[in-house]
């Protein structure tokens, strides 16, 4: 089709993105004031805050801000302390012991637009940027990409707006954000690749995929992949040589994309292996019985389409259903006006946009109520049983893009049609005695002391999404009378949209002043300045009522547990051979009950000086002292060993079930597990069988000279040869150097590092330089490369589409002006 003929933004539409814009800032008009800590709120319901804030704070129905307090917020302050000291990390030291940080894709660093404001901005501020900025792109690229399928000004306003304002994603998951603004990026330059020869539209798609995949959960990147992939087949027209053709041209694109994030692709692929989640049975776990049958019949579907109607967390807080179902409502909510727009699918089949996207709401939607389905899927489509977790994201949003359809067509058709103009009608009585109906009912909770009191809460926002419906009913039976002008008529309904749908943000008006979350108590404080004192230490604390997983990173204090998408199998399998209680989580750790745990020497070996709790231990035994107990109880190790430390003899062997095993009987002052190491490399007086007492001076000293989250740098003075410790995890990537001279990392008491260190005053040296990373910037320049090379052929393999087919419209009429104008 001629370019001349494809839709071209104007000034019109530079006036909605505007007016979109001040939308989006409206709603983050929390954060923007700045009188309040952005996402925070929550922390409120853990100790030591819970302690230190007023009733009225704490009584507060806190809305689901919880990853961004569990690892956005901490992963912000950590990324932006050390990019401020020039130092980018690839490493966190401070959660599980030592773990992989960039290779995270949710850490989003590889992001500019997730990088720049953690660098140069403070976290809960640059965080908030980072919402603004990709909450303003999810509006704007999902406005431009309806009005490339034809839409009318005002159907793609409604759209977008529905987009825009539905809970998914928003502010739960953190950097992922990204994911809602990349996906609508990714259609809109698609499309403009698919229908006309447009470099940009190319470009702009490669981006969009690259940054959707190094931002966001897998899940967003393997559906954008399957409807990019069904899309390109659907808009190039019958034809089998087309489809080659066509599809050609996306296999070149996604490889040149997966090219350009490689630094990201291959640490993260790395970590995956090596992480509990790729364990068999985890994976089997993610094609099982999906969330919503776990708990509720087939008839979920009404919930999920209607849940303002149905009943959810935010808007009934006293809801019996599995607090699991209701986020998932939260999660699934779009609007009374787009759900009862996807019921009028049958007015837009004939449009194959819509079509399209009403197949890929029906197959999503049959996935989530119908487990023999769901099973089918993941048998015949790669990667799928990763929708589990996050299938209903492109449910939802096809779900509105069909509704936008529908609108467009009762704008255009409502008049002409008396079908359309009866059913208005019906809609309008039905809906206001629906509205007389709960509201007497409503009334009647109230007054009544008895069981009807229980549903007051269920009756009012029912009552409330009928009115919004009742509302919409009577302004689109005013304009088939005549008595209404269309661009009131489309005011009106948008603006009942936009009602209907701030609510549930609440998200983004923070409900705590500044400075009254996130403080600092004195048992925090007490922690701040034993670390100030004397370096480096781990804690340990019950996740679920002291400090939520990954928080103490925010004081430069070390927790052992953490919360975190990936965590190395072999550190957990250290802990969960001995007590499978602490493991039963696949994120995180658990404080043991079994109280002869805390006499193991794994608390000394691995540096855990505290634990922390909000009630008394009593029963802990003696190695373990009360130290504090001000606002919390926090206990001492009077074992605990250092970051790095040097023991004059060492245990060798072979496989790590045999290491793990033997570290229950060592003497963390005296000799470590040593796994793996070869017998020639072992200077003799380290496996000297001397009597403990031949150890009680101490074989040398270690001065520390550099640690950051990558590197760390010792003078060691050793009176004998000896065995230096890293109480840090091992992995994958990391060297050693002693006098310049690279040695090897052995696995140390399970799961730790150390070198072998000559008598002697040398020069130590650690470094995290993995080589997937440094490979794949090299990729990424091959990928930027190939883009030039095969810029103008994929052009070509792309082509041209088919004309976009409009929803069929009457003659204009004096009276009723053209909706793209109104």
């Amino acid at each position: 089709m001629p370019e001349g003929d494809r839709w071209k933004a104007g000034k019109p539409d530079l006036w909605v993105l505007g007016l979109l814009f001040l939308l989006v800032l409206w709603t983050f008009r929390g954060i923007v004031v700045g009188t309040h800590e952005p996402f925070m709120s929550s922390m409120r319901t853990f100790e030591p805050w819970k302690s230190n804030l007023t009733e009225e704070d704490q009584l507060r129905r806190e809305s689901f801000a919880d990853d961004s307090v569990l690892q956005t917020y901490a992963w912000a302050v950590y990324a932006h302390e050390h990019l401020r000291e020039g130092d980018f990390p690839l490493w966190n030291t401070r959660m599980f012991c030592g773990t992989p940080f960039t290779a995270n894709r949710l850490t989003g660093l590889f992001d500019p637009l997730i990088l720049i404001p953690v660098y140069l901005f403070e976290p809960a501020t640059g965080l908030a940027i980072i919402y603004f900025i990709h909450y303003l792109l999810a509006a704007w690229f999902m406005y431009l990409f309806l009005k490339c399928l034809g839409l009318s000004r005002p159907a793609a306003v409604f759209g977008t707006i529905g987009y825009m304002l539905m809970g998914t994603y928003l502010p739960v998951h953190g950097f992922t954000v990204a994911g809602k603004a990349y996906m609508p990026m990714c259609f809109y330059y698609l499309e403009r690749a698919c229908s006309r020869r447009d470099r940009v539209g190319i470009i702009g798609s490669i981006l969009s995929f690259n940054f959707l995949t190094i931002t966001s959960y897998p899940q967003m990147s393997v559906f954008a992949l399957y409807i990019a992939s069904a899309w390109v087949l659907f808009s190039c027209g019958p034809g089998f040589l087309k489809a080659v053709k066509r599809g050609s041209g996306l296999i070149v694109l996604l490889v040149i994309a997966f090219l350009i994030g490689a630094m990201q692709h291959l640490p993260m692929f790395e970590f995956w292996s090596m992480s509990r989640r790729f364990e068999p049975q985890f994976v089997e776990q993610l094609s099982g019985v999906t969330t919503l049958e776990q708990f509720y019949s087939p008839s979920a579907l009404l919930a999920l389409m209607f849940p303002r109607l149905w009943g959810d967390y935010i808007s009934n807080p006293e809801n019996n259903l599995p607090m699991i179902v209701l986020r998932s409502f939260n999660h699934a909510y779009i609007g009374i006006l787009p759900a009862f727009g996807f019921l009028f699918l049958g007015t837009v089949w004939k449009n194959r946009y819509a079509r399209f996207f009403a197949i890929v709401s029906l197959i999503g939607l049959l996935s989530f109520i119908w487990q023999p389905f769901h099973d089918f899927l993941v048998m015949v489509l790669p990667a799928y049983r990763l929708s589990k977790i996050r299938a209903g994201f492109t449910t939802w949003t096809s779900m509105i893009i069909v509704s936008a359809f529908v609108f467009d067509y009762l704008l255009l058709n409502i008049r002409s049609k008396p079908s359309l103009t009866r059913g208005v009608k019906r809609s309008f009585l039905w809906f206001f005695g629906a509205v007389l109906g709960f509201a007497a009912l409503t009334a009647m909770a109230y007054i009544s002391k008895g069981d009807l009191a229980s549903i007051r809460i269920t009756c009012l926002w029912v009552l409330w999404g009928i009115v919004i419906a009742a509302t919409a009913s009577f302004l689109l039976f005013l304009y088939v009378r005549g008595k209404l002008h269309l661009k009131w008529l489309i005011v009106g309904i948008i603006a009942l949209q936009i009602i209907d749908l701030l609510p549930y943000h609440e998200h983004f008006k923070p409900l705590i002043p500044k400075g009254r979350t996130c403080f600092v108590t004195p048992g925090i404080q007490f922690l701040i300045d034993k670390t100030r004192e004397d370096g480096p230490f781990r804690i340990f604390r019950e996740r679920y009522s002291v400090m939520p997983p990954n928080t103490p990173m925010l004081y430069d204090i070390d927790e052992m547990g953490g919360y975190d998408s990936f965590v190395s199998s072999d550190f957990v399998k250290l802990f969960g051979d001995y007590n499978e209680g602490m493991t039963h989580n696949e994120r995180s750790l658990y404080l043991p009950t079994d109280y002869m745990i805390y006499t193991h020497p794994w608390w000394s070996y691995l540096g855990v000086r505290y634990l922390v709790s909000p009630t008394p231990m009593p029963r802990l035994t003696s190695n373990w002292v009360l130290a504090f107990d001000e606002d919390q109880y926090i206990y001492e190790n009077s074992d605990w060993m250092p970051r790095w430390y040097l023991v004059p003899t060492i245990i060798p062997t072979n496989t790590l079930e045999e290491s793990i095993l033997s570290t229950q009987w060592i003497r963390p002052r005296q000799n470590a597990v040593v796994q793996e190491i070869d017998i020639e490399d072992i200077p003799p007086g380290l496996l000297e069988d001397e009597s403990p007492d031949e150890f009680d001076e101490p074989v040398g000293e270690l001065q520390v000279m550099f640690y950051g989250s990558n590197e760390l740098r010792l003078s060691a003075n050793c009176a004998r040869d000896c065995y230096l410790v890293f109480a840090d995890t091992f992995f994958p990537g990391w060297r050693a150097w002693i006098d310049d001279e690279e040695v090897e990392i052995y696995r140390t008491n399970g799961n730790m590092k150390g070198i072998v260190l000559p008598e002697g005053d040398h020069a130590v040296r650690f470094l995290y330089d993995p080589p997937l990373y440094k490979l794949g910037w090299w990729l990424c320049l091959a990928g930027w490369i190939l883009l030039a090379l095969l810029l103008k052929p994929m052009q070509k393999l792309f082509g041209w589409s088919k004309p976009i087919e409009q929803v069929s419209a009457p003659e204009q009429s004096a009276d009723s002006p053209d909706t793209d104008n109104a």
